[in-house]
């Protein structure tokens, strides 16, 4: 019983305290052309399955929030991966911004036709860039790589693994990040703000 109660704990604090640590280290060692693949992937398959559709936005909006965009990524680490699109969100997606690997970021019709301002739609595409910066997609698909291993290997089941790997648009899209990486994407989001003339408070 003592043996069974440590190894409950000890994959408990694994779980929460030692996969975020590998999977920030092992995140920045994994090129960003790798990862942007895992991007492109992932928006095909949003494309493909409906969840995004073309967008309807006047082409001269969506000049002038490519250009915020664009001054927001011009001295960034990972500015030549940035890419932004523009898609009319389905059901599913709604008013919404997402950030996929390897830095292709989608903003939905519906979430710019709520903004109030210009401002607010360039303070959300900030947000979005710190969660590329910091490489929060990828951690999160280590982390649940790492899981998805870790049952192959108790369980001996390699299928687990190979539904793991080919299901990872579909894990993408549900994905919601930790309320950590939430906040941390806002502090980065804050600074590039502000050192690009956007007051924080949008």
């Amino acid at each position: 019983l003592v043996s069974i109660a440590v190894i409950v704990v000890t994959m408990i604090a694994g779980y929460f305290l030692g996969l975020p640590v590998l999977a920030k280290r092992f995140a920045g060692k994994i090129p960003m052309a790798t990862e942007y693949e895992l991007g492109e992937q992932a928006l095909v398959f949003f494309d493909d399955h409906e969840w995004l559709k073309p967008s309807e936005l006047d082409v001269s909006i969506r000049a002038k929030i490519k250009d915020g965009f664009n001054i927001l990524c011009d001295d960034l680490p990972f500015r030549d991966f940035y890419r932004l699109e523009f898609r009319s969100g389905s059901r599913m997606l709604g008013p919404n911004a997402l950030a996929l690997p390897g830095g292709t970021i989608v903003i939905t019709d519906q979430l710019i036709e709520m903004a109030d301002t210009e401002e607010e739609v360039i303070a959300v595409l900030a947000h979005e860039i710190g969660h590329t910066e910091l490489r929060h997609s990828m951690r999160g698909i280590l982390q649940n790589s790492i899981v998805a291993l870790t049952v192959a290997t108790l369980t001996a089941d390699a299928a687990t693994l190979n539904v793991a790997v080919a299901g990872l648009p579909a894990v993408l899209a549900r994905t919601k990040y930790s309320r950590e990486f939430e906040t941390e994407a806002d502090d980065y989001a804050f600074q590039l703000l502000k050192r690009n003339d956007y007051s924080p408070e949008a």
